[in-house]
Order: structure tokens, then C-alpha cells, then sequence
């Protein structure tokens, strides 16, 4: 069987209602082990004034 390009996890957080957990779940995500390529996780930042980008950021930069 080939490998595929395909994400074999795809996580979607959203933060409305608890920005303050985001940071953990995302180091949490990233300290898993699957590689960077079979994994993929999607921040919906849908709760004003928005402050989880700068903390989406951070955690893709590792």
C-alpha cells in the first residue's frame, strides 16, 4: 500500500469559551506521536477579541 500525501488525524479545536486551555491542547497535539505528516490540526479562533493566534503561532513554530 502506498503512502498517500493524506493526513491519516485531522483535529479542528475551536476556542470560543476557553482560550485559556488552547496552549495546552496545542502542546498536548504536539507532543504526540504521530510525524508532522500524518497529522494536522485546524484552530478556529471564533471567540473575540481573538487572542489565541498569537499561541496558534508559537506552537506551529515547534
Amino acid at each position: 500500500m502506498a503512502q498517500t500525501d493524506t493526513p491519516l488525524v485531522s483535529v479542528v479545536v475551536s476556542t470560543r469559551g476557553n482560550t485559556a486551555n488552547v496552549r495546552s491542547l496545542l502542546e498536548a497535539l504536539a507532543a504526540q506521536t504521530l510525524s508532522g505528516g500524518q497529522m494536522e490540526a485546524g484552530v478556529v479562533d471564533n471567540d473575540l477579541p481573538g487572542p489565541v493566534r498569537p499561541v496558534a503561532e508559537r506552537c506551529t513554530r515547534r
